[in-house]
């Protein structure tokens, strides 16, 4: 048998057991959860500013600038072991985005707050975001997922 034979045979035979794709698109998934949670927090506080000081305050397109915050919200899904390659239980999943989220977001403030000695509407921004991002990180991993398997 040779080299090209065993290839073909073998792949006949046996499936490809690597969860490096499926972990990769929920690792990408989780980007687009955090950017969005962190959108939808910006979101909101300027829709406050609107309402009430008239189109002062931040600016809601700067919530771009936080990607950098991306790896540890990553880093510590892993240690929560939200990427094992196989399925968890929906409460337990919750509950290691929970806890993940609440982790990175209280990084984010308790940095923040350090850096600049008070609470502005950034601030305010990441409180609402850390709110809606159990959702909307489980929204987009649902939808990935998804889109993976059609």
């Amino acid at each position: 048998m040779t080299l090209n034979e065993f290839d073909s045979w073998f792949r006949a035979r046996y499936r490809r057991t690597s969860s490096a794709l499926t972990v990769t698109i929920m690792m990408i998934a989780d980007f687009i959860g955090v950017m969005a949670s962190f959108g939808i927090g910006f979101f909101i506080v300027k829709l406050y500013f609107i309402i009430f000081f008239e189109w002062k305050g931040i600016n809601f397109k700067s919530f771009v600038t936080y990607w950098p915050y991306l790896p540890i919200f990553i880093l510590l899904f892993i240690i929560m072991k939200m990427y094992p390659g196989i399925s968890q239980a929906p409460a337990e999943e919750v509950r290691g985005i929970t806890t993940a989220s609440l982790l990175a977001h209280g990084s984010i403030l308790v940095s923040r707050y350090i850096q600049y000695e008070r609470i502005d509407s950034v601030f305010i921004a990441f409180i609402f975001s850390f709110i809606f991002s159990t959702l909307a990180i489980m929204l987009s991993g649902i939808s990935c997922i998804t889109l993976y398997r059609v």
